[in-house]
């Protein structure tokens, strides 16, 4: 029997990333994006690259600040990243097998309000009493 590598192939951890990204990753940012421009903001969203999405927020004042999910092919990881018009930038890396529905949704949520003061309201209809 043959034994399986610890770590899937970079064309492999590409496959499930590019995947990841186009299925459920862009479902979450398309919401987010759709719920900024109904509620007057200003907001865009790119596939950049094939492992790499990228959502565009503008406060009131028309400052942008962008999020963006970037894969890291060579090490198998995920790169999210916040970059804010005042300067201020988050970054974490994590596991593909990590990036799920609750790390988004923490993730957009603290984007908006920081970004341009935009709850996402219909994250509460997700999340029991509590978990904000």
């Amino acid at each position: 029997m043959t034994r399986q590598p610890d770590h899937p192939t970079a064309p492999d951890f590409q496959r499930h990333l590019e995947l990841h990204l186009r299925g459920p990753v862009l479902a979450y940012l398309e919401e987010a994006c759709s719920y900024a421009n109904a509620h007057g903001y200003r907001a865009t969203l790119a596939a950049v690259a094939d492992t790499q999405l990228q959502l565009s927020l503008h406060d009131k004042q028309g400052a942008n600040s962008t999020y963006r999910i970037a894969g890291d092919v060579p090490n198998q990881r995920v790169v999210l990243e916040q970059h804010y018009s005042n300067g201020d930038t988050h970054r974490q890396e994590v596991s593909l097998a990590a990036l799920n529905e609750t790390v988004i949704d923490t993730e957009l949520a603290a984007f908006c309000t920081k970004a341009a003061g935009l709850h996402l309201g219909y994250l509460a209809r997700r999340h029991p009493v509590g978990f904000w």
